[in-house]
């Protein structure tokens, strides 16, 4: 069903138009300019896709209703489903998305301060006979990629109703404090992540390392503070990938002054010695990332967390790895 997708997160990828322009430094290597080069395409100039494409949900949605099967479409993955280019486009795909309720759309952006005008223009073109926003089959998420993306985009997020709010937080470029207090405006007083079970927060965090030739470093202690920051609000974590250039503090650099020391990858694996734990697996790669991070550390274990990724609907995606239910792992190692 669909166009299938390498993106771990999603099952398929829907692209009502195509084309986008960068924002941020986590756009720098973005992987559509490169592929859109390969096909000869202008990656800066937004077009709307032929109708096969644009209208193909609705053949999808009638195999979603035959088989039951949960179906997660990222949306826009070669675009940003809130820029300005598409306004004129946005309101058929969103009509798209709710007459096709058998499958989940995500949909991620960079641009969360024009949701509402999105939201306004729905309100707007359609009446009667189409459910009002939010979507229950549509997830809002942001992409962030350090402190100051996230401080900018995520109370965007927060103040925008949604049946499910999520972030990216790929390529990861710097560390990311999920828990603190941020205000803006005045509307949004409180941490991006809370266990109080108000409707006000993040359901989902998606982490990473950048992939590619020309990827920048991680260090692997950002992701792992996400992990246990999203372990103690009790919201779900996927730990996509740690990159082509993930890189060890060890031991830690700000207590011995020691040089950070890179995860030696050849021959297109991980090569990670592991001296003090005698778990160890072999790693696949993607472009030269990290992928399955099912894998131990020293002296710490990181796990693929799955809760979301196998559910199709809010519910589902309220639950997280207990770290202290793996073999191996107890909380000194944090």
């Amino acid at each position: 069903m669909g166009i299938s997708s390498n993106i771990s997160w999603c099952d398929s990828t829907w692209n009502p138009w195509q084309g986008c322009h960068k924002v941020s430094q986590g756009c720098k290597n973005c992987y559509m300019f490169t592929d859109k080069a390969r096909y000869g395409q202008q990656p800066d100039i937004v077009v709307r896709s032929k109708d096969a494409t644009f209208y193909a949900p609705l053949e999808w949605e009638k195999q979603a209703t035959l088989t039951r099967e949960p179906h997660r479409v990222f949306t826009c993955s070669w675009s940003d489903f809130f820029i300005e280019e598409a306004d004129a486009w946005r309101p058929s795909a969103l009509l798209i998305m709710a007459r096709t309720p058998h499958l989940t759309y995500q949909i991620l952006t960079k641009r969360p301060e024009r949701i509402q005008i999105a939201i306004d223009q729905w309100n707007a073109a359609y009446h009667g006979g189409v459910p009002g926003w939010p979507f229950p089959n549509v997830w809002l998420g942001v992409s962030v990629e350090n402190q100051a993306t996230a401080d900018e985009r995520i109370p965007w997020l927060l103040k925008t109703p949604a049946a499910l709010r999520f972030v990216s937080y790929e390529p990861a470029l710097g560390p990311v404090d999920f828990t603190k207090v941020c205000l803006s405006d005045g509307d949004f007083l409180g941490p991006y992540l809370h266990s109080l079970g108000l409707d006000t927060c993040l359901d989902w965090i998606i982490c990473g390392g950048e992939s590619g030739s020309r990827a920048r470093p991680c260090n692997l202690a950002w992701l792992r503070s996400v992990v246990k920051q999203c372990q103690a609000a009790g919201v779900a974590c996927f730990v996509k990938q740690l990159g082509s250039k993930p890189y060890e503090e060890y031991p830690p650099a700000s207590v011995l002054g020691a040089p950070a020391r890179p995860l030696r990858l050849a021959g297109g694996e991980s090569t990670v010695a592991l001296q003090r734990n005698t778990c160890c697996r072999r790693h696949s790669t993607l472009h030269g990332a990290v992928t399955n991070v099912t894998v131990v550390l020293e002296p710490y274990l990181w796990h693929t967390f799955s809760a979301c990724v196998s559910g199709a609907r809010y519910g589902a995606c309220k639950g997280f790895l207990n770290l202290a239910d793996v073999p191996g792992m107890h909380e000194a190692a944090w």
